[in-house]
Formats: structure tokens, C-alpha cells, sequence
């Protein structure tokens, strides 16, 4: 059937006119959105972006357009897909050339080489070069885009560990004063704070964290000072002021909490933690250790949720970008021949299925998904179940041998027997104590040094009388460690605490040992040593005894060094090269 023109002259009007007023009202609406929910949701940041572009196109409003391109380049960057986010600031690039926009074609260009720098080592000649293209378009520009250019390059290579050249360009931008907007200040002073602190000048450091902090109170500018705050207090920490640290990281939490501001916050509770375990708090360092680790793993969470979350606004989004394409077309088809109607409305019609084809099929992917996501989660609890069995059973049976070693205690005179049979104890209750301590773990995959340790010594100690009160330090740092790294290391500690406990202090009034276990470089290092008697021979190393024998062994399987020494006592470490510590991904 033929329809006459009129029909459509006018609904087809009024269907442009509306797109019209639809692009030039709605752009700053869903580009503000979308630089809302940056730093709250980037699938929603991405969704509102995606219709900010549109709404440019159909404006063709190129300076929106790449407005748009530059905050969709924010996005992905944060979301980690580079290549995405720099190609977006390249088609930025483009259209500021084209009408020869500088001050967004120097922000493109080091945007870009912001982005290459951040992804690896590999890339810090690509990135160099971007920034020198930037930096050749900065003569005779305003101070705001020389303002920019400083802050970027400044970051860069605070990133790459050159707080020296990072600090000049900061400096270069505090300069511009009156360029630097209220919302800036407080980052500037906060970023020229991190330099002086990377420095080692830590005075210097603390002036600047604090006018940042001045700066963020006076313009209510709570997220930077909560991460100010942080940098302030790591900075009373590396004097050695704890207390005072606590205070100020204290005082940032609920701001951290209130921003989101998770990587911060993560920082902060570690920070805590650190402090409390050099004041030897053990109920404050279990409570940050708790918050750390439970901060961390609900990012974690979050993130899964995020990525699951994904494909059904992506869908969303096609959906929408697809209608309005729809309706342009509709637009420009005013402009041709009414013979055109029949073919457009067999398009749509083709749309129609083909969207409802998708549909369908995007519809069985997702069920399928779901489904694969419940067989896998179910397969997991069932495999982390039967790990904590098997080391609850494990537990068991070394608790049963200790306890048939324990009857034939009883049933020796031999003070020569009894002594080896407690050893071979010990080394049982050494095992046992790694397999209790794993199965009554939220992880079954690591062991913390520093509960198994405080856990293991008394036993170790009450399996010997000391004629006077012994006095044990335990300055182990809390380490997951794999259990084929634990094992052989808590051998270890028990066969060099029990040689001490043996023959180091039978003339000794005020018995000590101390126990240290820490990250030195590549390395890990296990010291124990005590105020006792010392070594009478320093080949002791070389002895044929058992219990040198188990740790020369356990050396060997640690690709460890095992090294002795007199220094008003015996003095043991060993450096450990192949360890396993615990990395939750």
C-alpha cells in the first residue's frame, strides 16, 4: 500500500525536533552522572558515558563529543582495560586536532602517557614520547594547561619511583596558584608530601600533609584528607611515634569508610597493625589484622560482583544505543524519497527479530553462566571441606602417636631414652599444631608465623624443666606461609629452641631466648637466639647429631643457609630462598 507524503512529514518532524532537544538537554545530564558514579560504580559511570556520546553525535557537537571520549578514557583506565582507554583518548585527540583545540590535545597526550606508564616497564619509552608531544605543544598556553601538564607528568613519575623529578613538577604547578582550583590544592600539597616522604625527608613531608589537610577541611574536601591522614600517620609511624600514628589513622577511618576510598583504607588498617605489633598489643593487632583481611577480601567481592554484573548493563547498553540509532536513522530518512518508507520499515521489521534473536540467545548465555557459577561455587565448598577433613584427620592421628609416645614415657627409666623420646614428641606436636591450626582456619590454604609460633613454643617449653623462670620473646612477623614451607621451618624452630632449652642455661640465673622471623629483600630469615652458655664448638653445624642432622635436612628442602655464631650467647639463623607465601588473588 502507497501512502501519500503528508502522513509522514509531521509525526516525522516532531520525532526530530524531540531527538534535537534530546541531545542538547540531556548531554550535560548524563556526563555529569557519569563523572558522578566514577568513583562509586563504573559499570553505571560507563552506562550514563556511552549516552553522553550519543547525544553528542546526534548533536554533532564535536567539542561534546570528545568531552565524552576524554571521561570514557577515565573510565576504562580505572577498570584496568588500557588499550581501551588510550584508543579513546586518541579518537579525543582526533577531533581536538581537527579543530584545533591545544589545551584538550595537551591533556589527550598526557592522558596517554599517563596510561603507558601504568601499565608496565615496557612501555616507559611510548609513554616518554607522548609526554614529549605534550610538552612541545606547552609554549604560549594558558597557566591552567601548563597547570595540567605539571600535575600529569608529576604523577607519572611519582609512579615510576623518581619522587626528585615528580617533586619538580609539582613545585612547577604550585607555582600557578591562581590556577589551581579549591578541589586541586589539597591533592597538590598531598602528592608533594608523598615526594618528600619517598625523600626521606620526613619534616618536610609532614608540613605539606598537613596544609593539605588544612586545604581539604576548609573546602570540605573529605576524600583527600582521609588518604592525607593515612600519609601523615605512616609518617609519625616511621618516627617511631605509634601512639600518635594510631591517633591520626584512627581519625581516618570513618572518612575512608564514608568515600569508599577501599585501597586507602586497606593501607590504613595495615598500617595499624604494623604499629600495634611494634607496642606489642595482641588484642589491637587481631583486631586490625581482622579489618585488614576482611576490608581486602570484600573488595575482592565486590569486584567479582562487578564483573558479573557487567554483561547485563553492556546488554542494556547495546539495547539503547541500538534504539537511538534507530530513531536517527528515522531522522535522516526526511531527506529522501518517500519510496525509501517500504525499505525502512523492512529494516526494522529485520531489527526487530534480530534483536529478539539475541535476545534470546544472550538470555540462554546468561542462564548458562549463572548455572556454571553455582556448579563451580558448589565445587569449591565441597573441595575446601575435604581439605579441613583430611587435616582434622591428619591432627588426629599425630595427636594419637604423641599420645602412645606420651604412655611410653611413662614406662622408661633410661633418662638417655626419655630425652629422645620427648624430642621425637616435640617434633610430632610441631606438625600436629601446623594441621590444628590449618583445619581451624577460615583458609586452609596458609599458616600465620606468628600464632603457630606463639602457639608452639610454650609446648615446646613445658617439655622442660628450667630451674629458673624462662623469659621467651616471640617477635616473629605475621607471614602466611604454605604448609611445605611451614613444616620443615617449624622442625626447624623446635630442634634450635630445644637445643637451648637442652644446654644453654644450667649455670644461667635470668634464662631468655628470642625468636625472629622477617622478610629481608628475596629472603626470608629465621633467628633464634639466647643469653646462655653459647656454642663450645662452632663446627656444631657438622654434628652427627639427630637433631642437626633434621635441620641440615630441612636446610637442604628450604634451599636455606644455616649459619651459627657466639655474641653473649648462641646466636642460629637461617636464610630461607624457597618459600611459599601466601597471595590471595
Amino acid at each position: 500500500m502507497i501512502l501519500s507524503n503528508k502522513f509522514f512529514i509531521i509525526p516525522i518532524l516532531i520525532v526530530q525536533l524531540n531527538y534535537y532537544s534530546f541531545s542538547q538537554n540531556k548531554f550535560s545530564f548524563y556526563y555529569a552522572k557519569a563523572k558522578h558514579n566514577i568513583t562509586l560504580n563504573y559499570d553505571s559511570a560507563y552506562y550514563y558515558n556511552q549516552l553522553s556520546i550519543t547525544a553528542a553525535l546526534i548533536d554533532n557537537n564535536q567539542f561534546y563529543e570528545q568531552l565524552a571520549y576524554i571521561q570514557k578514557g577515565n573510565i576504562l583506565y580505572y577498570t584496568n582495560k588500557f588499550d581501551s582507554s588510550i584508543n579513546c583518548y586518541l579518537t579525543a585527540a582526533e577531533l581536538n586536532k581537527r579543530y584545533n583545540n591545544i589545551h584538550y590535545l595537551i591533556q589527550n597526550y598526557a592522558d596517554i602517557a599517563f596510561v603507558y606508564a601504568n601499565i608496565n616497564k615496557d612501555f616507559l619509552n611510548t609513554s616518554k614520547t607522548w609526554l614529549k608531544k605534550a610538552e612541545d605543544l606547552l609554549p604560549n598556553t594558558p597557566d591552567s594547561t601548563k597547570a595540567y601538564f605539571y600535575k600529569t607528568s608529576g604523577v607519572i613519575f611519582l609512579k615510576q619511583e623518581k619522587p626528585e623529578v615528580a617533586l619538580n613538577f609539582f613545585l612547577l604547578e604550585l607555582k600557578l596558584n591562581n590556577q589551581v582550583d579549591k578541589n586541586g590544592r589539597g591533592s597538590l600539597l598531598n602528592n608533594i608530601g608523598l615526594c618528600y616522604l619517598k625523600l626521606k625527608k620526613i619534616d618536610t613531608a609532614q608540613r605539606y600533609f598537613k596544609r593539605s589537610i588544612d586545604s581539604c577541611k576548609k573546602y570540605k574536601l573529605e576524600r583527600v584528607r582521609g588518604i592525607t591522614l593515612v600519609n601523615l600517620a605512616r609518617c609519625e609511624s616511621l618516627r617511631e611515634n605509634y601512639l600518635n600514628s594510631n591517633i591520626i589513622a584512627t581519625e581516618a577511618i570513618p572518612i575512608l569508610i564514608r568515600k569508599s576510598a577501599m585501597p586507602a583504607l586497606i593501607d590504613n588498617y595495615k598500617l595499624l597493625m604494623n604499629n600495634f605489633i611494634k607496642l606489642k598489643l595482641k588484642d589491637s593487632i587481631i583486631k586490625y589484622q581482622r579489618l585488614f583481611h576482611e576490608t581486602k577480601d570484600s573488595v575482592f567481592n565486590e569486584s567479582i560482583k562487578q564483573q558479573l554484573s557487567s554483561i547485563e548493563k553492556r546488554i542494556e547498553i547495546d539495547n539503547k544505543n541500538l534504539q537511538i540509532k534507530n530513531s536517527k536513522d528515522l531522522i535522516d530518512a526526511t531527506e529522501k524519497q518517500a519510496k525509501l518508507y517500504e525499505i525502512i520499515a523492512i529494516v526494522i521489521g529485520v531489527s526487530f527479530v534480530i534483536i529478539l534473536i539475541l535476545g534470546i540467545l544472550l538470555f540462554k548465555r546468561n542462564t548458562l553462566l549463572q548455572t556454571q557459577k553455582r556448579i563451580i561455587h558448589k565445587s569449591l565448598i565441597e573441595k575446601e571441606g575435604l581439605l579441613s577433613e583430611i587435616h582434622h584427620r591428619v591432627k588426629n592421628n599425630l595427636q594419637l602417636v604423641a599420645s602412645l609416645i606420651q604412655l611410653q614415657l611413662k614406662s622408661l627409666n633410661d633418662e638417655k631414652s626419655i630425652a629422645v623420646i620427648k624430642e621425637t614428641k616435640n617434633r610430632i606436636n610441631s606438625m600436629l599444631l601446623l594441621h590444628k591450626k590449618l583445619y581451624q582456619n577460615e583458609s586452609i590454604s596458609y599458616i600465620d608465623t606468628y600464632e603457630y609460633l606463639d602457639t608452639l613454643l610454650p609446648v615446646i617449653i613445658d617439655s622442660y624443666s628450667i630451674k629458673n623462670k624462662l623469659k621467651i620473646n616471640n617477635y616473629a612477623e605475621s607471614l602466611k606461609l604454605y604448609l611445605d614451607t611451614a613444616i620443615p621451618l617449624g622442625l626447624i624452630i623446635n630442634e634450635l629452641v630445644t637445643n637451648s632449652l637442652k644446654y644453654a642455661f644450667d649455670k644461667i640465673d635470668y634464662p631468655e631466648i628470642n625468636l625472629n622471623l622477617f622478610m629481608d629483600k628475596n629472603e626470608l630469615i629465621l633467628k633464634v637466639s639466647d643469653n646462655g652458655q653459647g656454642f663450645s664448638n662452632l663446627d656444631v653445624v657438622k654434628s652427627k647429631s639427630f637433631g642437626f642432622k633434621m635441620i641440615n635436612s630441612m636446610c637442604r628442602q628450604l634451599d636455606a643457609e644455616f649459619e651459627i655464631e657466639n655474641n653473649n650467647g648462641a646466636i642460629c639463623r637461617v636464610k630461607i630462598r624457597n618459600y611459599k607465601l601466601y597471595e590471595k588473588s
